[in-house]
């Protein structure tokens, strides 16, 4: 799987990054190519993950705009 491929080649990166007290610019520079595309690739957060937040954030707008309806006809503070 590409994926895989990514992280294993990301994952030798950083071993020899912290095996040496220097590393040069190029290998920061591949490191940072591999990140980028592990992060496009597999994103931490899914779009699907992102439209349950979204909702869930409607739900709650929904109810606390029903609590506050329901105050102002019983006539208690707000």
């Amino acid at each position: 799987m590409e994926i895989s491929k990514i992280a294993e080649d990301r994952i030798k990166l950083l071993a020899i990054k912290y095996a040496n007290d220097s590393i040069s610019a190029e290998m920061i520079a591949r490191l940072e190519i591999l990140n980028s595309r592990l992060i496009e690739r597999a994103p931490r957060v899914s779009v699907e993950q992102i439209s349950h937040l979204e909702a869930s954030i409607d739900s709650i707008k929904s109810v606390e705009q029903s609590i506050l309806d329901r105050a102002k006809r019983l006539g208690l503070p707000t």
